[in-house]
């Protein structure tokens, strides 16, 4: 499911407004939402803070993904457009290469944005690696057991 900030933003504004309706404004609960709320509505506005630029070609059966700059909940909907506009152009392709030598995660989004991107090649007989890999992508991605995720993925034949 892609979610984008906005909206985002919209349903923690609707839970902060239940959880004010059934608690105590003060509560532990109300407060906790409101943080998230919070947190939300800053990364919104330090939107132009984050980019991602997202390339792929396709060279016989391999696609090359390229990724620069932050992949977060601000930008993670880059990453999304890049899946739709491959699904079409994934038949005949044997390979999936993603360099990440100049990726930065931020948040947990931008992980799961990445993953969704892998988890689209399931079923289609597609090896998906990661090249280039630096140290704090490197220490997210075992830090979450994304490397595992990789291997299994490649393993049952995706």
């Amino acid at each position: 499911m892609i979610i984008s900030l906005s909206q985002a933003i919209e349903r923690k504004r609707k839970e902060l407004l239940n959880r004010a309706h059934h608690h105590e404004l003060i509560s532990d609960e109300v407060l906790s939402c409101s943080r998230q709320l919070d947190d939300l509505v800053t990364l919104y506005l330090h939107k132009k803070e984050s980019f991602l630029h997202v390339s792929a070609e396709k060279i016989h059966t391999t696609i090359h993904v390229h990724l620069k700059g932050h992949l977060n909940i601000l930008t993670a909907d880059e990453l999304y457009g890049l899946m739709a506009n491959l699904l079409p152009s994934i038949e005949n392709v044997h390979d999936i290469t993603i360099d990440l030598s100049q990726l930065e995660f931020n948040d947990s989004s931008g992980i799961g944005a990445l993953f969704q991107f892998i988890r689209q090649t399931i079923g289609k007989n597609i090896h998906v690696s990661a090249l280039n890999v630096n140290e704090s992508v490197s220490t997210a991605l075992e830090t979450l057991g994304i490397y595992e995720n990789f291997r299994e993925l490649n393993l049952t034949g995706s």
